[in-house]
């Protein structure tokens, strides 16, 4: 199985909830990662003791926390990136969050819907106080509006074009500092990612990465008004700091048959660290 594939067999549902009132904490920088958290704690109540001590749930099927939050298998490409990701967009004043359940992980994504819609509803003791965002006036009214769930894939995978862009939307990271001058780590990193979920679709993924990486290396890539960016982020033991990145559109020219799939992928899952909390999301446009 190849990238092209993988992109032809991908699969993900996605819970998408409505907040009221909630808008204006969209860019907040942590607003994702303090979801995030809260969802993992919201899936405490119903996991096994193993699983919320760190260790493999013991549970046939395993519990959510287990799936979604701990370490999976290790392949040639590193451990599995964690099956979901998050999304937050504005539409008015009303916020969507949507987690993005991916391959076989969707066999929970009752599970994973419920306490999600619990967190953003304030309806439990592990909640988001959306006012702690400073975002909103103390008088503002927040309640969920509704949720729903969609099943997504990639349509078609269309023959690779001349050029493309990624226009990020959300900071990629950029902890070595040297993005703008060699882009060639983003695309690195994004083609990686992207093939890892393929042990989510219970397939045998085999590229020929030389290859790859060398139709990669020969492509002509450029920064357009690229600005450095940081998300917050907090460590395991609730230490809070922030980890630089880049936002703008990455210009891409050459033959890019080999990377097409995974940067069709990616637009799907996102690139780089942080991902899973919605960093280095991306919309790809084609033949720029």
């Amino acid at each position: 199985m190849d990238g092209a594939g993988l992109a032809r067999a991908w699969f993900h549902q996605d819970v998408e909830v409505m907040v009221g009132g909630a808008g204006p904490v969209v860019d907040h920088p942590a607003l994702l990662t303090r979801i995030r958290g809260a969802w993992g704690r919201r899936l405490m109540a119903s996991a096994s003791p193993e699983s919320v001590s760190g260790r493999a749930c013991p549970w046939s099927p395993p519990c959510a926390l287990d799936v979604f939050f701990r370490e999976q298998v290790r392949g040639p490409l590193g451990a599995s990136p964690k099956p979901y990701v998050l999304h937050a967009d504005r539409y008015g004043d009303d916020l969507l969050v949507r987690l993005r359940v991916i391959g076989f992980a969707t066999e929970w994504i009752i599970g994973a819907s419920e306490a999600l819609m619990a967190v953003l509803s304030n309806l439990q003791a592990e909640r988001v106080d959306w006012h702690d965002f400073g975002c909103l006036p103390k008088n503002r009214k927040i309640a969920g509006l509704g949720r729903r769930i969609v099943t997504g894939g990639i349509e078609a995978v269309v023959p690779a074009p001349s050029s493309c862009r990624l226009e990020f939307h959300t900071p990629v990271d950029d902890e070595s500092g040297n993005g703008i001058e060699r882009p060639q780590g983003v695309l690195y990193r994004l083609t990686r990612r992207a093939a890892a979920f393929a042990a989510w679709h219970d397939l045998d993924l085999r590229c020929d990465w030389t290859t790859i990486d060398r139709s990669s290396r020969a492509l002509d890539l450029d920064w357009r008004a690229t600005r450095p960016a940081s998300s917050e982020r907090k460590s395991r033991h609730g230490e809070r700091y922030t980890r630089p990145g880049l936002l703008g559109d990455l210009l891409m020219e050459g033959d890019l048959a080999e990377t097409w799939p995974f940067l069709s992928i990616g637009e799907l899952c996102g690139c780089g660290r942080g991902a899973t909390s919605g960093m280095g999301r991306y919309r790809l446009d084609s033949d720029v």
